[in-house]
């Protein structure tokens, strides 16, 4: 994908067709992130540490990359940053008052990292999911049937949310798809 497409206006039908683009979202998460009185404890320690103003120097995708392109050893430590450190030091602080919720992600393609939901991002994520089920014609009447990780993990929340959007009844069957990989690794079917 070309460095142009990133920069093209999209559509969000479930956000009352809000034209945006990916690059003005990405230099809003720089700019909240990497703001000196209020940003991310984390972030603003990694800026010092690279020499970098991210602020100016970050625009775009091609430049996110060039500059804090997690790869290699440095992967590894976001990672476990993501795993291990306080929550509020990955947070920038202008947002810890907006947290609506902490859930877990990511185990099925490796340890699992914390993940964070404000209340407008949650409710953004209820909107696209309440979008892409009504576009394809699923019925938003009964109870909910949910199968699949719940308990710390985030799409657990989200099916939870939903229903609560449908003032329907929420049932579950905890399923991880953790075990079924393990399963299936130890010749199981």
């Amino acid at each position: 994908m070309g460095k142009s497409n990133w920069g093209k206006q999209i559509k969000l039908p479930y956000l009352n067709n809000k034209v945006t683009s990916v690059n003005e979202q990405l230099q809003e998460v720089i700019a909240t992130h990497f703001d000196p009185e209020t940003g991310s404890k984390y972030w603003l320690k990694k800026e010092k540490e690279l020499n970098l103003n991210a602020r100016k120097d970050i625009t775009d995708f091609e430049d996110l990359k060039a500059h804090l392109g997690l790869k290699g050893d440095w992967l590894q430590e976001f990672e476990d940053a993501m795993r291990y450190l306080p929550i509020r030091d990955m947070v920038p602080k202008s947002q810890h008052k907006l947290i609506k919720t902490v859930g877990e992600t990511g185990g099925t393609t490796g340890v699992a990292k914390k993940a964070v939901f404000s209340r407008e991002y949650w409710n953004t994520l209820l909107s696209f999911l309440n979008y892409a089920i009504e576009l394809h014609g699923l019925p938003t009447d009964g109870d909910l049937l949910y199968i699949g990780p719940t308990g710390p993990h985030a799409f657990g929340f989200f099916a939870m949310g939903i229903a609560e959007n449908w003032d329907s009844l929420f049932f579950t069957i905890d399923l991880d798809t953790r075990i079924i990989k393990k399963f299936i690794g130890e010749g199981n079917e």
